[in-house]
């Protein structure tokens, strides 16, 4: 079998039926309410959504946890596509990113930090897509407010939660051919950022959470630390939780038995 992402596994309704995992009513909807301004719209932005996730994930990591781990998965991009052109390129953006972002306040970011988290950010997409594309544009005057407010209610997100311990945490199958990585790990919670439109949970993040949680592998959380699933989407500044200790434990066994089967084929 070749490799597989665990995102695009997570799509495969046919492996994981939501009928033998949980249906997404069973989590709970919470909204933070960090601000009065609701709902960003997607059509006002100029960036596609998949590019806005990566980044707003990238730059909650850098800015607000000051987590210069949040290169590593461009680096590794980097390291197995770039020319060397490229990579001094990418060297250079990486290093203005940092000075333009040291010790500035969210409101007082430059336009610039957020064109060049997207050239960094561009090899990360390549390392999951299995090609690099660098950006076709960048964020107009509205897209990076909206990007704004995003990193402002994920600060505000993240102290609630307090004691995250981990970012960019791995996941795999035993032979390593279904694998990938997930946004953060709090001593008892898994979480992951859903920069979406969408008002309610999603089949496909079911199954994904509960990917993440089977195929954990962190020196300092294990899988069965984990007694919370949740998503935390701060386009519209609210999340999904799902308590792990209410659910038949079977489910989890059932989710590994079938990542570990689809690994082999």
């Amino acid at each position: 079998m070749k490799e597989e992402n665990v995102t695009t596994v997570a799509r495969n309704s046919k492996l994981l039926p939501l009928s033998k995992i949980v249906s997404t009513s069973k989590f709970q909807k919470i909204s933070y309410h960090s601000d009065n301004i609701g709902s960003l719209a997607l059509e006002d932005e100029n960036i596609s959504y998949t590019s806005t996730g990566t980044l707003i994930d990238f730059l909650t990591r850098m800015i607000v946890l000051n987590d210069n781990n949040a290169l590593g998965i461009s680096l590794r991009g980097l390291a197995e596509m770039a020319n060397k052109q490229q990579k001094a390129e990418y060297l250079y953006k990486a290093a203005m990113f940092k000075t333009l972002t040291k010790d500035t306040e969210i409101d007082e970011l430059n336009d610039d930090v957020f064109n060049l988290g997207l050239d960094i950010c561009a090899w990360e997409q390549a390392i999951r897509g299995g090609h690099y594309v660098s950006p076709q544009a960048y964020p107009n005057e509205t897209t990076i407010i909206h990007y704004k407010i995003m990193l402002k209610r994920a600060k505000a997100y993240l102290e609630k939660i307090g004691n995250i311990i981990r970012t960019g945490y791995v996941l795999a199958t035993k032979n390593g051919l279904i694998s990938g990585d997930g946004d953060y790990l709090s001593p008892d919670t898994l979480i992951d950022f859903k920069v979406s439109k969408f008002t309610t949970m999603q089949p496909n993040w079911v199954r994904q959470l509960f990917l993440y949680r089977v195929l954990l592998r962190d020196e300092l959380v294990s899988p069965d630390q984990i007694k919370k699933l949740m998503i935390y989407n701060p386009r519209r500044d609210e999340g999904f939780l799902l308590d792990l200790t209410q659910i038949n434990p079977n489910i989890l066994d059932f989710v590994k038995t079938q990542a570990e089967k689809r690994s082999l084929y």
